[in-house]
């Protein structure tokens, strides 16, 4: 009784884990949020020095917050692509470049 058992063919399945893909864009909304955060606030309060400096009175007009937050999410939005380039890029080495 002679069988001949062929080779069965091995398929090997990869599932990629979840939280390393989620660090880096975690990390990087952080980063981007802190800085639109501090460029928005130094925006705001550059207008409000001109504001005082032109009428004299210490006034917060509604435009001048909605410029804030205009401001806060260009910024955010931006630092965001950049920040999550940098992180994902840079987990695996320097993210300088080689020479």
């Amino acid at each position: 009784m002679g069988r001949i058992l062929g080779k069965a063919e091995v398929k090997t399945v990869y599932f990629p884990d979840k939280r390393n893909t989620m660090k880096p864009n975690l990390r990087a909304c952080g980063q981007a949020m802190v800085t639109a955060l501090v460029n928005a606030v130094l925006a705001v309060a550059l207008m409000l020095l001109v504001e005082f400096a032109i009428s004299g009175t210490f006034q917060v007009p509604e435009p001048y917050l909605w410029a804030g937050l205009v401001i806060w999410l260009v910024i955010f939005a931006g630092q965001f692509w950049r920040q999550r380039h940098l992180c994902k890029h840079g987990e695996h080495g320097n993210n300088l470049p080689q020479n």
